[in-house]
């Protein structure tokens, strides 16, 4: 059972989160994405698309001066206030996180 959420982060993390292609991001921009990624990671979760409308196309970014909220805090890095966001969708294995857990118990 594949489980599906949605997440907004940046919209210029698209080609990392997505295509695991990390050029062209700024050392910053490196250093939030991949904390954002990996706190997904850690509760199960990957980034497989950007949302699409009913045509396929992805739906547009937007710009929002809450922009900080959506990113991670990382030590020597001050987040932007503003920006553009992108909604994209997660998936987690329910099946592995269901027997994770059990397993746990079990012990």
């Amino acid at each position: 059972m594949i489980l599906t959420t949605s997440v907004i982060l940046p919209a210029h993390w698209a080609c990392a989160l997505v295509n695991d292609d990390w050029t062209g991001l700024s050392r910053d921009d490196e250093l939030l994405c991949a904390a954002a990624h990996d706190d997904l990671l850690s509760e199960g979760w990957q980034v497989v698309d950007v949302e699409r409308d009913e045509d396929g196309e992805p739906l547009a970014p937007w710009f929002s001066w809450n922009y900080c909220i959506y990113l991670p805090r990382v030590r020597g890095i001050e987040r932007p206030e503003g920006g553009e966001l992108q909604s994209y969708i997660a998936h987690q294995d329910g099946a592995r996180i269901y027997h994770h857990a059990f397993k746990l118990k079990a012990e």
